[in-house]
């Protein structure tokens, strides 16, 4: 993968806690880990993209990239929950469903999520 193109986030992973009765669910952490990542923009299908202003009626778009971390950063060495969040360019952005594992050569495999800005 190359080196290009990498920006600086802050990513918040997902942690497990309990709540008051003790019932478990996940959030993401109030600690960010500040990493670098590959950031593009996803594409919609024509239906995907008019549903969506239809939705809103057009005072809300949905953005939604895709995001992929270098092999090398330890600092996210682990898979990434769907609780997780992400601050690029000052904008709060939430991943959604698991990632994505892309198994390859040692250089091409990653791991890509998606997400969207919140």
């Amino acid at each position: 993968m190359s080196r290009s193109g990498r920006e600086e986030v802050v990513v918040y992973p997902e942690i497990k806690t309990t709540d008051r009765d003790g019932n478990p669910h996940t959030r993401p952490d109030s600690v960010g880990i500040t990493t670098s990542a590959t950031v593009h923009p996803m594409g919609f299908s024509g239906t995907a993209a008019r549903r969506a202003e239809m939705d809103n009626e057009g005072h809300l778009s949905e953005q939604v990239c895709v995001i992929y971390f270098p092999r090398e950063d330890d600092s996210i060495s682990h898979p990434l929950g769907p609780q997780s969040a992400v601050v690029w360019k000052g904008e709060k952005w939430q991943l959604f469903g698991h990632g994505k594992q892309f198994n390859g050569s040692r250089r091409t495999r990653h791991i890509s999520y998606q997400m969207k800005r919140s």
